[in-house]
């Protein structure tokens, strides 16, 4: 979690909860039930903060150059992913013969 931390250079907050899922529900249940007037307030009163993990901003820094090169990336890979998608179709299309 400091890994991730550093590289978005934002404060990560872990919840006392691990079932985020049920707290989740039990927070609109509550909201519904009308035991709190809203789901931010409902939130406010249910969820405990085990701990918060701030980013060390120099590690940010020395991250920006391999996240610039993961975006570039990632957009040639999604590029060529879908020149791969169909050209696969086109082949079941044509009964493997192209």
């Amino acid at each position: 979690m400091q890994i991730h931390s550093d590289i978005t250079g934002k404060p990560i907050t872990i919840p006392s909860e691990k079932q985020a899922v049920v707290l989740g529900s039990a927070i609109l249940a509550a909201t519904a039930a009308d035991i709190y007037p809203s789901i931010v307030v409902a939130a406010e009163n249910m969820v405990k903060i085990n701990k918060i993990i701030e980013p060390n901003l120099s590690r940010t820094k020395e991250y920006e150059f391999y996240i610039e090169q993961y975006v570039k990336t990632y957009k040639n890979l999604k590029i060529e992913s879908k020149k791969l998608v169909e050209w696969t179709e086109k082949r079941a299309e044509t009964g493997g013969i192209i």
